[in-house]
């Protein structure tokens, strides 16, 4: 009871530490028309709004390996996904980003391009976070594997297959919103299926899936389904997947994916491989 209560206290504190930083982060995020929260690649000035991104997530940073030295390092990465969520949450929603770009010269294609590459890029810093937490703070699944095994490598593959399936199916509209906690709940569920198939697999590595299925929607979206895309918004029929930016992506699913983590032990035990065993959830 205690552990659960100090989890909770430590994330609400943490996300009122991460507010007046998010928006920050938020304002830095803006469009040539004054668009805030927009994807990196359309913002201006582009190298401001680096410099004050990388800040940011420094800052983040700080309070997930506290959050996550104090509790455990899934609750760190809940913590630092959560930070960037409340940046995604208050974003630009697509429609207006899609006018934007119309506007620009309707190039739907090469900013979805360009959108892949930004995933890539919030990716790098969400890599880090994990590899600092499972150096710094305790793991709360002693009996899970540590490497990259032939179960973990499985488990990854289906989770992705998950996400962008589950993505698709709650991917359904452009508020914003639901944008974001619809990929966090498609995360959540599909790291809650995998590690209930694989319980004892290196839960670490699926922090990947966000960014494998943020760059799919992205590339998809070039390949498919960015030709006219204003016209295809305003007909209802936008390809699920153009929806999804790449904060959103990165922020939601990593948010997800470790909801999933904890979703995952509350319904099956822990399985240690090497004896068979199941241990307590």
């Amino acid at each position: 009871m205690f552990s659960v209560l100090k989890q909770w206290v430590a994330v609400v504190a943490g996300g009122i530490l991460a507010w007046p930083v998010a928006t920050w982060a938020l304002h830095a995020l803006r469009t040539s028309d004054g668009r805030i929260g927009a994807p990196l690649s359309l913002a201006q000035p582009f190298l401001s709004a680096i410099a004050i991104t990388l800040g940011a997530a420094l800052a983040f940073a700080v309070i997930s390996v506290v959050v996550g030295r104090v509790t455990n390092r899934y609750t760190g990465m809940l913590m630092y996904g959560l930070c960037w969520v409340i940046v995604a949450r208050r974003g630009t929603p697509i429609d207006s980003i899609l006018r934007h770009v119309d506007d620009l010269g309707g190039a739907f294609g090469r900013a979805y391009w360009f959108f892949a590459i930004e995933t890539l890029f919030w990716s790098v810093p969400v890599a880090a976070m994990m590899a600092l937490h499972v150096r710094l703070s305790p793991n709360q699944y002693p009996l899970q594997e540590n490497r990259f095994s032939q179960s973990s490598i499985k488990a990854l593959a289906c989770n992705i297959v998950l996400g962008v399936a589950l993505g698709w199916v709650f991917l359904r509209t452009e508020a914003k919103g639901q944008t974001v906690f619809g990929f966090t709940a498609a995360c959540a569920f599909a790291t809650m299926v995998t590690r209930m198939i694989w319980p004892s697999c290196n839960a670490s590595i699926l922090f990947v899936v966000p960014a494998a299925v943020g760059v799919f929607a992205a590339v998809s979206t070039a390949v498919l389904g960015s030709s006219d895309a204003v016209a295809r918004l305003a007909a209802g029929n936008l390809w699920a997947f153009a929806r999804l930016m790449p904060l959103d992506a990165i922020a939601a699913g990593t948010f997800g994916t470790a909801i999933g983590i904890g979703l995952a032990r509350s319904f099956g035990a822990e399985h240690h491989p090497a004896t068979g065993e199941m241990a307590p959830a």
